[in-house]
């Protein structure tokens, strides 16, 4: 029997702020293929708990992550506290920043130069 390794954000985040999300994607983990309702697919990438940062990438199915924005927004606050911050890959292959109130999508933010800001992503 193999044992489930995977580690949900809640537990990395710190304090009552994390939480965990609802429905079948209780947990966040790095692998998790998630999609929104109107057909944005992406996958977790990594989890960064020391900067509070969750890489998705972007799987450029019926919508885009980029043109499905709010959406995915929403869905990924279900489950990270308000200080956590999105960085995406885009279907061009670039990394950008998903901005965000703590609750709603509110600008695309441009990543500075991701082998020094991302590790190398």
């Amino acid at each position: 029997m193999t044992r489930d390794t995977r580690r949900p954000v809640a537990a990395a985040a710190e304090g009552p702020a994390a939480r965990r999300g609802p429905g079948p994607f209780s947990f966040l983990h790095i692998g998790a293929e998630l999609g929104t309702a109107r057909g944005a697919q992406y996958a977790v990438r990594r989890i960064d708990a020391k900067l509070r940062i969750i890489f998705i990438v972007d799987h450029d199915e019926r919508l885009s992550v980029t043109n499905d924005a709010e959406a995915v927004v929403e869905q990924l606050m279900g489950f990270l506290a308000p200080d956590w911050r999105i960085v995406y890959r885009d279907t061009n292959a670039e990394w950008d920043e998903l901005g965000h109130d703590g609750q709603r999508f509110t600008m695309f933010k441009p990543c500075p130069d991701r082998a020094a800001a991302w590790g190398g992503l």
